[in-house]
């Protein structure tokens, strides 16, 4: 005989209670009710709230993933104008002749190597020595950076801190947002449980196929063993190879 298959995730457990209350509306048309209106009234209400907690989560996924990506961006812009800040400087001083003095405003060895960096602390830290170095160069009698200018670099950083901070506000809303769609899952486990024993009631008289196509029409799910014969019209049998 097929096994009830009990909704197992937040997708399955709400389209089980959409489908649910779909056919509660269709039969109470018809005058047939297994669960009285004011059960029916709390299941509406807990599914009403439950979905939308289920679409807050996944809008603040999809914001966090958006504001991740805008900050990856963000710094491989600043790396690239940090690149162009040290050859920019370098090759000028080569084209002028200028002392080796001026590469250290920028952190820049005399033969043009670079310092080696890695996270996204130390690629901003060097954006802002970058940007103090080069006021520093001018007080000190040298031309400003040009390609990039210090202002183009400092907005760049800004961009940067801005977009990380921006990352770390969507994790903590999308955490915030599961852990309120978590409160809903029992209470949703209990309602279906609930309406699903009022229908087996309600039905007790009729064979075990028909109680089954009534509660499919209400969005159960069953599970067939290999070779056992699917019950007709049902579209959303599974087979467990393990029954």
């Amino acid at each position: 005989m097929p096994t009830y298959r009990a909704p197992y995730s937040d997708p399955t457990r709400l389209a089980f209670m959409k489908k649910a209350l779909e056919a509660a509306a269709q039969d109470a048309a018809l005058g047939v009710s297994y669960a009285d209106a004011a059960f029916m009234a709390e299941f509406t209400a807990h599914y009403e709230a439950y979905d939308e907690a289920y679409v807050k989560v996944q809008a603040t996924l999809s914001a966090r993933v958006r504001e991740t990506a805008e900050s990856v961006a963000a710094l491989e812009r600043l790396k690239m104008f940090i690149s162009h800040a040290w050859y920019s400087v370098y090759h000028r001083k080569q084209r002028l002749d200028l002392p080796d003095a001026v590469l250290e405003f920028y952190l820049l060895n005399a033969d043009g190597s670079r310092p080696s960096l890695s996270t996204r602390t130390e690629w901003e830290a060097m954006a802002d020595h970058l940007v103090q170095g080069d006021a520093a160069a001018v007080l000190a009698g040298y031309a400003a950076m040009a390609e990039p200018t210090a202002v183009e670099l400092q907005a760049a950083l800004d961009a940067s801190i801005a977009e990380a901070g921006d990352v770390i506000r969507t994790d903590r809303e999308y955490d915030e947002a599961q852990e309120f769609l978590a409160t809903f899952r029992a209470k949703a486990d209990d309602y279906i449980r609930e309406l699903r024993d009022l229908i087996l009631f309600g039905t007790r008289k009729k064979e075990p196929p028909s109680q089954r196509r009534i509660l499919r029409s209400y969005g159960a799910e069953y599970r067939y063993a290999p070779g056992e014969q699917v019950d007709e019209g049902d579209v959303t049998a599974v087979v467990d190879p393990t029954a």
